[in-house]
């Protein structure tokens, strides 16, 4: 059996255009090589698979077939593949060098220790990365790897994805030789979403948001928040235990903040925002206090998702505020308990119970009443109701029952209406089948006598 040779160092391969210097690392999924393209009069970085992979003799041809695919992917936060090609039977592709440094490099401090990074910190990096990762996920790729380390900077301070392919390819080689969560190549484990530490088949991209809120957390805490004494205890806490509170952690993190990042790692994917995006954006928001309280349109910037107000007098005014958590919380008008949805982060809705417009906290974890600016006290409940039926929202906010929405108290009796109906048609049925069965029970039956 011939022995491939992966290690690049010092060769020129791809007839001269590519003269590799020196190795800059290894790891289980490839070797990761410096060269310089003489062809683009530019560094770049070469990828090459380890033996151990080049050991399966399918792993070579879903390589390349995999890396020509992701060479058509196109976004400007995502380290594009430039080249794709193979040297004496071993596979390997091209991508930018890009020379900033990576994410987890910030974290450290001159003593080389993990420290906390200031919240505003995150407005540099996060919401071009979560672009990244949905426009990603609507091509139908999932990056299964989102941690620091593969989040890298320019020099104009510019923030990257990368390693999306190679973490792709190594899913599917796990799930077609029947791996299991053990033994299966699912990511790292200070990073990975519960579902796939339990190998569940039906994930999505909220993987991928479920890592990068870690990645905030250990951003902001200077610690990952569940790291256990070994790897698998790691990813076994992935799958039972909660973090700290970020706020409680750094004082310096908004309770709001806190919560957004919880609700992204939450254990249940459906509990977590729509999208990464959606994530960011209420992180930034958040960081300063980034509250429209106008009636006139907004734009936002896709490269910070901060809000950009037309009219600059406000039309509200806030009139009371009240918190809680897990979605849960009570409207600050009446008192009533409203349920909140992650769909619902950032905006604003009506309660069901007293019509009163409200905005919804990017964590969902606070209400605030909205009164119109001019309006007494006593006005408020009146006059926002009018507004609100007229002007930004149509969300409405209450507990649902049987997918509709109503007040607490309504919804409780018509679910007491609607299990008292079905006793009733339970008793009558039951009836019926017995009378039935009785009328049959005293039938005569014909018997016929041959003679």
């Amino acid at each position: 059996m011939t022995t491939l040779q992966t290690d690049f160092s010092n060769l020129i391969i791809a007839e001269g255009r590519y003269t590799v210097s020196d190795r800059l690392g290894v790891g289980s999924m490839g070797h990761v090589f410096r060269a310089f393209d003489t062809r683009l009069a530019t560094d770049v970085v070469i990828k090459v698979p380890t033996d151990k992979r080049l050991a399966d003799p399918e792993f070579h041809e879903r390589f390349l077939q995999e890396s020509r695919l992701l060479t058509q992917l196109n976004h400007p936060r995502i380290v594009k593949i430039l080249d794709v090609g193979e040297h004496q039977g071993v596979p390997y592709f091209v991508m930018p060098f890009i020379d900033g440094g990576n994410l987890l490099d910030r974290f450290k401090g001159n003593d080389g220790m993990l420290k906390q990074l200031p919240p505003e910190s995150l407005s540099g990096w996060l919401r071009g990365i979560a672009e990244a990762l949905d426009s990603m996920h609507k091509r139908g790729y999932i990056h299964r790897d989102v941690k620091p380390a593969n989040i890298l900077f320019d020099s104009h301070d510019h923030a990257y994805l990368a390693d999306f392919g190679l973490t792709k390819l190594l899913d599917k080689e796990a799930e077609s030789s029947g791996l299991t969560a053990a033994n299966a190549v699912v990511g790292t484990p200070n990073y990975v979403a519960p579902e796939l530490v339990l190998a569940r088949k039906d994930y999505d991209g909220r993987v991928d948001q479920y890592s990068l809120a870690v990645t905030v957390y250990e951003a902001l805490a200077g610690k990952p928040p569940l790291e256990g004494g070994s790897p698998t205890a790691t990813m076994v806490n992935q799958t039972t235990k909660h973090p700290k509170p970020l706020n409680e952690v750094n004082p310096a993190v908004p309770e709001s903040l806190a919560s957004a990042v919880r609700m992204a790692m939450s254990k249940r994917s459906w509990r977590r925002y729509e999208s990464c995006t959606a994530f960011a954006d209420a992180v930034l928001a958040c960081l300063h206090d980034d509250v429209d309280l106008s009636l006139s349109s907004s734009s936002r910037s896709s490269s910070t998702g901060y809000s950009t107000v037309v009219e600059e007098r406000p039309a509200y005014t806030v009139a009371g505020v009240s918190r809680g958590k897990d979605g849960k919380i009570n409207c600050p008008g009446c008192g009533e308990q409203l349920i909140l949805k992650a769909k619902y982060a950032g905006q604003r809705g009506t309660c069901v119970h007293c019509g009163g417009q409200l905005l919804i906290s990017p964590g969902l974890n606070e209400l605030k009443l909205l009164k119109p600016l001019g309006l007494s006290g006593s006005d408020v409940g009146q006059q926002v109701a009018v507004t609100s039926s007229s002007s930004v929202t149509q969300i409405v906010l209450g507990n649902e029952h049987f997918g509709v929405r109503f007040s607490s108290r309504r919804g409780m009796w018509l679910t007491l209406v609607g299990v008292i109906l079905l006793l009733l048609m339970s008793a009558i049925i039951g009836r019926l089948s017995a009378n039935w069965s009785n009328r049959s029970a005293d039938q005569p039956v014909a018997i016929d006598h041959e003679e």
